[in-house]
């Protein structure tokens, strides 16, 4: 009954976030200390018992190598140095910086500001990427968030274990040995681990050693494995083994790992459900509300000292520009392992008798409470400022590089309207390369496509009009996620398939390939005209004008003609085809 409460309300909160377009983790910990410490309907310690410090360390170790999945190596071209002064520099300023104002400003024990500071290293993938996602960062800019805040956090983990051992350590001359032979040992026993059980992944998939329905629980099996048996070896360096094995699968060539990685998608949200209410249920009501007033001097510290000085080091002489400085600067919110990290270290310092132990979670809680409310709220308004977003992508990706969609596609480019054409076929990509139109020559379901930020960063609508409707069915419904409502087929032409799984329908119903290929064989021609001179709404019933193509707004932006979604007030103009001479 418990369990049911937890997952059910970790779901609402969840679609709380989703309808306010703020970042799960808020609603997640709101919803926690309500049913924890606020009504008491949750009491996690007597409801899990012995394993739930286990459970929350798995669960951590997946929500990592979901993390890693998603991370690429083509994205670092050209941010990778900003990016090792980020997870180096920045790092270490952040540490340094944070001990200072936890050791002078809260007036905490050497031993906690230490660890404090460690944790506050980490930001918070799982709070950075919902944000990135919803501003749509240009590109660049976006892959330096997403790896920072993926890499970041077994970073700040490990600073936190041999932060640790360090205070384990009775004689300060130890201090530097420990330090060393700690972080050494982590990085072999991790990255050995992390590498070593990615390639057998991929090697027992590609050998069909596996089968298909069991791709999913061995690779879980395999996670939580590699966790345990790297911390067994090495105290804590289990995060580290499983984020670069989220790394190396996504980057190898032996196999695909799509049909993984969306099933870890769908998981990642439920674990994160389930942890964060976890943890939030744990806290004292007593422990949050008796925060002094210097804790939100520290907090300013955080924000307004910390980051900009950690950013400000770790980017100069690099490319960036001010404005896209001032945007990492306003982005550094925390959030799941910080939280998981600081109940961890609580337990064990207490257990240590280290003096303020007990301020450790409650001071991480509200960091994540004010970063997340602050950055969540604000990050779109400031990048929309600075000029960061990418606001009008008029750009379409046209599925299929045959004569009529190049006639098509060379159209809009006389209009300055940006096109990407994608085909199998390698005599339709070098007829499309020979007419100067950009063209990818492979296939519209490949991952490589879907995350190429800097080849997609355009588009904004796909146009599927290949002679297959299999394939054009398949391609609109594999980037509706990233196009919304903006992603097109050509109407069904054999009638062979279920209607129910076509999308929207470019053009018109009757909008066939067989009819569009007879028309431009016949010589028609393709125009702009002004709709201020239109005197029918129906543009069907236009003299000459035979298939309405695209609609240009009154903002600028370009859309794909369907009958159902025109309307005359909210455009200026229409592309459309009409026989020549008329």
């Amino acid at each position: 009954m418990l369990l049911a409460i937890i997952i059910i309300t970790g779901i609402i909160a969840q679609w709380l976030a989703w309808r306010i377009r703020l970042p799960a983790i808020l609603p997640l910990l709101l919803a926690g200390i309500l049913i924890g410490p606020v009504l008491k309907v949750i009491e996690p310690e007597a409801l899990f018992g012995p394993v739930l410090l286990p459970f929350i360390s798995f669960t951590v170790a997946l929500i990592l190598f979901e993390g890693g999945l998603g991370l690429k190596l083509r994205d670092l071209l050209g941010i990778g140095a900003v990016f090792n002064r980020l997870i180096t520099i920045g790092a270490a300023t952040t540490f340094l910086l944070s001990f200072a104002g936890a050791y002078f400003i809260l007036d905490l024990s050497p031993q906690i500001s230490a660890l404090l500071s460690a944790i506050l290293i980490v930001t918070g993938p799982t709070v950075i990427l919902p944000i990135v996602r919803q501003i749509r960062l240009k590109p660049d800019l976006s892959s330096l968030l997403k790896w920072e805040g993926i890499v970041i956090d077994p970073i700040g983990a490990i600073v936190a274990v041999i932060t640790y051992e360090v205070i384990q350590v009775s004689q300060v001359g130890d201090a530097t040995s420990v330090v060393l032979t700690g972080f050494v040992k982590i990085m072999l026993v991790g990255g050995s681990i992390g590498f070593s059980m990615a390639f057998l992944l991929a090697g027992l998939i590609r050998s069909r050693q596996i089968p298909d329905f069991l791709h999913i629980p061995v690779t879980m099996a395999l996670v939580i494995g590699s966790y345990t048996a790297s911390n067994m070896l090495q105290a804590e360096s289990g995060l580290l083994a499983v984020t670069l094995m989220g790394i190396v699968l996504a980057n190898q060539k032996m196999v695909p790992i799509k049909h993984i990685l969306e099933f870890k998608e769908n998981l990642g949200v439920l674990l994160l459900s389930l942890l964060f209410i976890v943890l939030a249920a744990r806290l004292r009501l007593e422990e949050l509300v008796s925060v002094q007033w210097r804790s939100f001097l520290f907090f300013g510290l955080l924000i307004l000292v910390v980051r900009p000085v950690a950013i400000l080091l770790s980017t100069a002489g690099t490319k960036l520009n001010w404005r896209e400085r001032g945007f990492l600067i306003w982005m550094a919110p925390r959030g799941i392992v910080a939280a998981s990290v600081a109940v961890i270290f609580q337990e064990k310092t207490q257990q240590l008798g280290i003096a303020d132990s007990e301020r450790l979670v409650p001071l991480v809680f509200w960091v994540i409470i004010l970063t997340v409310l602050l950055y969540g709220f604000s990050a779109l308004p400031l990048a929309r400022k600075l000029g960061l977003t990418r606001t009008r992508l008029n750009g379409v990706l046209i599925v299929g590089a045959h004569a009529w969609a190049r006639r098509l596609a060379k159209g809009l480019q006389e209009l300055s309207i940006p096109v990407l054409m994608v085909d199998t076929n390698i005599q339709n990509t070098i007829f499309a390369q020979q007419d100067g139109i950009p063209v990818y020559a492979g296939d519209i379901l490949s991952d490589e496509l879907l995350e190429d930020e800097k080849l997609m960063k355009e588009m904004g609508q796909l146009l599927a009009l290949t002679s297959n409707d299999a394939v054009n069915t398949l391609a609109m419904q594999r980037y509706r996620e990233l196009f919304g409502a903006h992603a097109y087929q050509l109407a069904l032409s054999g009638g062979k398939m279920s209607k129910t799984l076509q999308g929207e329908i470019a053009f018109g119903e009757d909008a066939t390939y067989e009819r569009m290929e007879r028309l431009f064989l016949s010589g028609v021609e393709i125009v702009v005209l002004g709709l201020d001179t239109l005197e029918t709404p129906d543009l069907r019933a236009v003299n000459g004008l035979l298939y309405p193509l695209f609609l240009i707004s009154n903002k600028g932006v370009t859309r794909i003609y369907t009958p159902t979604s025109f309307t005359k007030e909210n455009y200026k103009s229409l592309i459309y085809l009409r026989n020549a001479g008329q």
